[in-house]
């Protein structure tokens, strides 16, 4: 439990300390090595975004989950602030549908379902923690992105095995661009669940 804290306090006061125009570009992200509790900078960039300074917006996704999953086991309140900022971040740069580019300041739009499907599900999470007029924006905000994964331009159906289209798996590999992804249909499926139960639909 102490290595996962850690973990969490370390990757959430290095990537949303300093969130500006470049969202958590501007926090130097840390690529960490992880030796038992400590963690140890070896490089500041990424390594699937369009470039070092830029916005990988499934990375930016992976944390806005990552801060929300912290706050609901250590109820410590940093992690929910951290949550909160990430989460606006993502919100203020997405495309009008609700669905995320695949990187936030490249040059290149394409979609990445799958960023959008896994910060909807972290947003009805999130909302249950936040005093009602946010948990309604926040919910508000995974509504519409739903939405627009239901609709005909992502939800594949019986095309494929896969439900979600469009998705960008490792963009510097052309096969893996707007391509199906199983870890979007996983948080897809999951944010479904959690519309369900905050709408009291069955």
């Amino acid at each position: 439990r102490h290595a996962s804290v850690q973990t969490a306090h370390d990757t959430g006061s290095h990537r949303t300390g300093k969130l500006g125009a470049q969202g958590i570009a501007d926090a130097d992200r840390p690529i960490a090595d992880l030796q038992g509790i400590a963690v140890a900078q070896f490089d500041r960039g990424q390594l699937q975004g369009d470039t070092k300074e830029s916005t990988w917006s499934r990375g930016h996704a992976w944390m806005v989950y990552g801060m929300v999953v912290a706050y609901r086991y250590t109820k410590e309140s940093r992690y929910l602030e951290y949550a909160t900022s990430a989460a606006d971040y993502f919100i203020e740069h997405l495309n009008a549908d609700g669905i995320a580019p695949w990187d936030f300041q490249s040059d290149d739009r394409q979609t990445d379902a799958s960023a959008s499907a896994i910060v909807a599900s972290a947003l009805y999470e999130m909302s249950r923690y936040q005093p009602k007029r946010k948990a309604l924006h926040y919910r508000g905000w995974a509504d519409r992105m739903l939405e627009t994964l239901c609709s005909p331009d992502y939800f594949v159906g019986d095309k494929t095995d896969c439900l979600l289209d469009h998705s960008v798996q490792y963009y510097h590999l052309d096969h893996n661009v707007n391509r199906p992804a199983i870890f979007a249909d996983y948080y897809f499926m999951e944010a479904l669940y959690r519309y369900r139960s905050i709408h009291n639909r069955k």
